[in-house]
């Protein structure tokens, strides 16, 4: 089992003075030591690793007194689809039952998105292949906030071609693909999300650039392949 605290696995200027460029999972020991060092010695220069601006507005600030409400319901057999910009609040547990394979839950197309999760549980009904619990296509500055993604036939959480995401108390498990699965994404923030039990991996990012991993904890997934960076 990784625990991950504080640990940043690929950094750039970007989004931190810290700059990391190939990092292995081998090492991150040896480098959490040197982080907690440069953090100590530069403290007075402000040079320990933050989050963006974005980053600090959205976590766990989640409220859903001003939010758009999503139930159950309107999810139904194909899925809900987020494609305008805001605060997106799930009313209650969801059993996902697909009409066809390739659908997702709930899919989010608009950038500057929130969504919150409530605490709720996706779960997929049913074998339709290649199936998420979210799927985020391309979007900026999206948030999945505090909820349970639980076996899909795909991922239990996909962003594709994201940039500034951020997965958020997530915890993903018994899916057939990837816990969590980043691809092509660019600036990726992972926070306190825990995957366990996925037939692929539990937290993959794939070909993306500008990764912060925070107390995240993986464990059980298929081949003990628990954190994959390629």
């Amino acid at each position: 089992m990784y625990y991950l605290g504080q640990f940043i696995y690929k950094n750039t200027e970007k989004y931190s003075p810290l700059f990391v460029n190939k990092f292995s999972v081998y090492y991150r020991y040896r480098f959490y030591a040197f982080v907690l060092m440069f953090c100590a010695i530069g403290f007075i220069e402000g040079r320990c690793p933050t989050y963006p601006d974005f980053v600090k507005k959205s976590l766990s600030k989640q409220k859903c007194s001003k939010a758009i409400l999503i139930k159950p319901s309107d999810i139904g057999t194909t899925g809900y689809i987020i494609s305008k910009s805001g605060t997106y609040c799930l009313s209650g547990n969801v059993s996902f039952k697909p009409t066809k394979p390739g659908q997702a839950a709930i899919t989010i197309t608009a950038d500057q998105v929130n969504l919150i999760l409530s605490g709720a549980t996706i779960t997929q009904k049913g074998k339709a292949a290649n199936t998420h619990g979210v799927y985020v296509d391309s979007a900026d500055e999206t948030t999945v906030y505090g909820g349970t993604l639980k076996g899909f036939t795909g991922n239990g959480m996909y962003f594709y071609h994201a940039t500034a995401a951020v997965a958020e108390k997530i915890i993903s498990s018994y899916n057939v693909g990837s816990g969590l699965y980043f691809e092509q994404g660019d600036g990726i923030f992972v926070v306190l999300c825990t995957a366990k039990y996925n037939g692929t991996k539990g937290i993959w990012l794939d070909s993306s650039d500008n990764i912060l991993l925070e107390a995240c904890t993986c464990s059980k997934n298929y081949n003990n392949q628990d954190i994959d960076i390629s």
